[in-house]
């Protein structure tokens, strides 16, 4: 399943690079962030919502989540692509996410 249209990076692009800082919390991560069909989603917002519990996207923070997320019935509905869209950061390609210690799990 292909969620976004594929972009072009560089001054004529539609998408900025984009820099995200991730920092920790009293040494929990501020941010958990997960990869699906090569785009970085923040979920931290909709964690505490998910149907199938919190620790399922955190497992998945800085990772690989597309096989995972299409194997699940009804995430293929509008609404779970609706979501998607909202936490959706840009490409894998176009965002750098930095080199801090804040993006290793704790």
């Amino acid at each position: 399943m292909v969620l976004f249209p594929p972009t072009s990076k560089g001054k004529d692009s539609p998408h900025p690079i984009i820099l995200l800082v991730l920092t920790k919390s009293k040494g929990t991560m501020s941010k958990t962030i997960i990869i699906i069909d090569a785009h970085y989603f923040d979920v931290t917002t909709y964690l505490d919502q998910h149907p199938g519990g919190k620790g399922v996207l955190q497992k998945f923070h800085l990772k690989d989540a597309t096989d995972a997320f299409n194997s699940v019935k009804g995430h293929s509905d509008e609404y779970a692509l609706d979501l998607l869209t909202q936490f959706c950061l840009g490409r894998v390609d176009e965002v750098d996410l930095g080199t801090t210690e804040a993006m290793k799990p704790p």
